[in-house]
């Protein structure tokens, strides 16, 4: 979970000129009060432009959580855990997943996601994703 320690930016700030970080904290902010949409609005084109931004990728896939889309929650926790094998919030968020009860999905999922991922950026992305 992000928390921000600081007070946001001036409204005056355009949210382009902030910090992708800054715009996360909005995010995991905005998420925490519910308003899912907005933390959406703001989290999904940060993962657009980074794609590797664990952090980002662990906040969508809360948000996704939270609105019951659980394909993309899954696509957004196991990238972020193929990204960043040893973090346990992913890991723990991805066991809240899984232990949901009227989950309806089929269990090999992560496993195609991780071969993807693997053809996609090649022998580094297979070595960070080894457990």
């Amino acid at each position: 979970m992000v928390r921000s320690t600081g007070a946001p930016p001036p409204a005056s700030q355009p949210r382009a000129a902030r910090q992708p970080r800054e715009l996360l904290l909005e995010a995991a902010e905005l998420r925490q009060r519910g308003n899912f949409d907005r933390a959406e609005a703001i989290c999904y084109p940060l993962v657009r432009r980074y794609p590797r931004y664990t952090a980002a990728l662990h906040t969508l896939g809360l948000i996704y959580l939270d609105k019951g889309n659980f394909e993309r929650a899954l696509d957004c926790l196991v990238r972020a855990s193929m990204l960043d094998p040893a973090n346990w919030t992913t890991l723990t968020a991805l066991s809240l997943f899984f232990g949901q009860e009227d989950l309806h999905l089929d269990a090999a999922r992560p496993l195609r996601c991780r071969a993807q991922l693997m053809q996609r950026h090649g022998a580094r992305s297979a070595a960070m994703s080894q457990f």
